[in-house]
């Protein structure tokens, strides 16, 4: 098995060569460039060691494609499933970041606007003064739920099963439920 790590765009890519049933690492080496030539050289000790290799799974990326059926023309060739399902994912994918945007563009800035007045209702307060504290506290929970709030619209997805719109949905289902439970508590003492 073969396949690249980039780490950051523009840096060099680190080539991982295992042997999928014993899990040993075959090699490893950082390339700048990823073309065929390279991708062969990295693979080429490996065909020397006379070692059998019975098949080859990779990202499907064209310059490994083409080194690995130079170096062992007559083996099977597979696409690991991770990038099989990223792909097969990817439209799915892109319409969850949509929608993710969507809801952050819809609540964000009503959010950032009630952290901004619980702050500055909280200058207003005496801290000597009972009423006062027990209004910073209840302010201050407030400013907690606000902040959960902002964190669940900042939640990311992680391709190819982990949508973001979901879990964003879930978080804030839950925030509201505590709210809502805050309020029937609420209610109940001033009864």
């Amino acid at each position: 098995m073969s396949h690249g790590i980039q780490p950051d765009k523009g840096s060099e890519t680190i080539y991982l060569v295992r042997d999928v049933v014993t899990g040993r690492l075959l090699a490893a080496e950082s390339v700048r460039i990823s073309d065929t030539p390279t991708i062969t050289a990295l693979l080429q000790p490996i065909r020397d060691l006379g070692v059998p290799v019975v098949g080859a799974v990779s990202d499907a990326q064209e310059s490994l494609l083409q080194a690995i059926a130079a170096l062992w023309p007559d083996i099977p060739h597979q696409v690991g499933q991770f990038h099989y399902l990223r792909e097969a994912s990817r439209l799915m994918f892109d319409v969850d970041r949509k929608v993710r945007k969507q809801i952050r563009k819809a609540l964000q800035q009503d959010i950032r606007m009630v952290r901004r007045q619980l702050g500055a209702h909280t200058t207003t307060l005496d801290p000597t003064d009972t009423d006062d504290q027990r209004t910073a506290t209840q302010i201050a929970i407030l400013d907690d739920y606000a902040l959960a709030a902002q964190t669940a619209l900042n939640l990311d997805a992680l391709q190819p099963f982990q949508y973001a719109s979901p879990a964003v949905d879930d978080a804030l289902g839950a925030i509201a439920t505590s709210l809502g439970a805050l309020k029937k508590g609420a209610h109940k003492a001033r009864s």
